[in-house]
């Protein structure tokens, strides 16, 4: 057993994103939020250390995607019914094409802190796949980097109670979507090129329950005991399967029936958090596969960020809050007053954390005390979790993008 406790620990270094990466949501299949590279500013406001601005029409809450030159961002105008994929010029801001996603009627009932353009979409440096919810499903559609339409799918019909939240993942040529929303539940991978459904494989969890459950967590890829593994959360269980054949690996029960924040892993342990029914963050070892400790710290919304053996985390109103990562112990609590639905990311040594007011907290980690390095203030409501790329941070508000940084 030790052998194997401490093949899991080198195992299981969460990896960082190089600088030129930014494929999907946090950038990477597994959705560290570690940064690679040199320090970002940690300094900046509406005129200070803007290297541009462009508007953004319509409304979202998807993260941007970068490509080379090429930025991509999803929106929706909700007057008409349309969703769209959206081309900048990274290094400009000029927004070089708009392209029709789908139309229709969009899904009812939804949330208040949802829109019609939540998921962010994926790339491979040729191909961007959108998720968007519509038309009583929601359906994935391809683009070139040009913006001709490649394919397009419907994944579910779904039976909506808030709408669709959860972001595809990118995973070697395959697109996987998590469908967890009433009546039909299950995982799937379609192939980035055709459209081709590969593998799909019904969820399992709480049978009694099972038609009330809805999840809206991005599922995330880890490299665990030797192999990669697909992991997801919900239902009260969390599940391994393999990516590339959607095959259960295995199932442990715990945590919520209701999750939205995407698990992180670290050492020999997975974390993730529920809000429904259950109420917290809860951590599993990988090579028992039993729970090894959860609290009443729940980051509902907010994905976590683990970093020097701390778990640094937000619910969305706003409670900062530091964790061992060992035992779950909660070191250190601070009330941002203010939603937080943007997740964290660390770089150059600090903690970038975006409330839904358009302040960012750039924080020092400390498991001994909450430090604030700076408070920087552009306005707008902010829901997107920014993209960063080459020193570069790319910020999503409601109705503006930015890209910060030294001129």
């Amino acid at each position: 057993m030790w052998r194997i406790y401490t093949f899991s620990l080198l195992s299981f270094v969460p990896a960082c994103l190089a600088n030129s990466e930014w494929s999907q949501w946090r950038g990477s299949y597994d959705g560290a939020g570690i940064i690679a590279g040199g320090p970002l500013i940690t300094e900046w406001s509406d005129a200070e250390n803007v290297i541009w601005k462009s508007p953004v029409p319509g409304r979202g809450a998807s993260s941007p995607i970068i490509a080379g030159s090429k930025l991509f961002l999803t929106t929706a105008d909700d007057e008409a019914g349309k969703q769209f994929l959206l081309c900048y010029d990274r290094n400009s801001g000029e927004l070089l094409w708009q392209k029709l996603a789908f139309e229709g009627e969009f899904l009812v009932p939804s949330h208040r802190l949802n829109t019609e353009a939540s998921p962010t979409p994926v790339t491979d440096g040729e191909i961007v796949v959108t998720l968007f919810g519509i038309n009583g499903g929601q359906s994935l559609a391809a683009f070139d980097l040009d913006g001709e339409r490649l394919w397009s799918t419907q994944v579910a019909e779904i039976d909506s109670r808030f709408g669709i939240g959860a972001s595809p993942l990118l995973y070697k040529g395959k697109v996987i979507v998590l469908n967890d929303i009433r009546p039909h539940n299950f995982v799937a991978a379609y192939d980035l090129r055709s459209g081709n459904r590969i593998w799909k494989t019904e969820r399992q969890g709480d049978r009694e329950n099972y038609q009330e459950n809805h999840n809206y967590q991005t599922p995330r890829v880890f490299r665990l005991e030797g192999r990669d593994q697909l992991v997801t959360t919900g239902h009260g269980i969390m599940t391994s399967y393999d990516p590339d054949t959607g095959q259960v690996l295995w199932t442990t029960e715990g945590g919520a029936r209701v999750t939205v924040a995407a698990p992180v892993a670290g050492r020999n342990l997975i974390y993730f958090s529920g809000g429904y029914p259950e109420r917290g963050t809860f951590s599993f070892n990988v090579v028992t596969k039993e729970q090894e400790w959860s609290n009443r710290i729940a980051t509902y919304i907010v994905s976590s960020v683990l970093h020097g053996g701390y778990l640094y985390g937000s619910n969305n109103r706003g409670e900062f809050a530091c964790m061992d990562a060992k035992t779950g112990e909660i070191l250190w609590r601070n009330l941002l007053r203010e939603e937080v639905l943007a997740s964290p990311f660390v770089a150059g040594g600090h903690i970038y954390l975006t409330l839904a007011n358009g302040v960012t907290k750039v924080i020092k980690p400390d498991p001994k005390e909450y430090l604030e390095v700076s408070e920087n203030v552009i306005p707008g409501m902010t829901h997107a979790t920014p993209a960063i790329v080459d020193g570069r941070i790319y910020y999503r508000t409601e109705g503006m993008l930015y890209c910060l940084g030294k001129n």
